[in-house]
């Protein structure tokens, strides 16, 4: 089992993860999180130097208004639309996380054609989903979608 880096602030849960996978990767010049909720994730790829700069996006209105005023400069935290495309131009971020995003998500393969769109040849996606385990059922969001196809068939 691998040890976790000295300097990563999140510890062992999948934020953690997704630093561990950006230190590997080397300085990213701009960071996709989607689904970034208040923007933390970001913030500490930013402070800890993972990333030149990026963008957070989130559905909760309430949260990005809140939050949005605390991002390091060279990053932003924005509200998206369900549905709406990415307010980002054709190959242009080096790196994306979706961690525990994408079951949410009624067209899954949409939003995977959106990354593919923005993400640069040589980028990397870091995407999680939960799986599925002994206390699975007692997960009650029905909103909880499967992945339909593998993701090999998506992208």
């Amino acid at each position: 089992m691998k040890k976790l880096s000295d300097g990563n602030p999140f510890g062992a849960i999948p934020k953690g993860a997704v630093w561990e996978a950006l230190m590997c990767y080397g300085e990213s010049e701009n960071h996709l999180d989607y689904g970034g909720y208040d923007g933390e994730a970001l913030l500490q790829f930013k402070t800890t130097d993972l990333i030149k700069g990026g963008v957070s996006f989130d559905l909760n209105s309430n949260v990005v208004e809140r939050n949005s005023g605390r991002m390091p400069k060279g990053t932003r935290l924005e509200l998206i639309k369900k549905g709406e495309k990415l307010p980002l131009a054709d190959k242009s971020v080096s790196t994306i996380s979706a961690i525990g995003v994408v079951e949410h998500i009624a067209d899954q393969k949409a939003v995977l054609d959106e990354f593919r769109r923005v993400l640069q040849d040589d980028g990397i996606l870091i995407l999680a989903v939960p799986g599925k385990h002994l206390f699975s059922f007692l997960d009650t969001q029905a909103s909880h979608r499967k992945m339909k196809k593998g993701l090999e068939d998506i992208l």
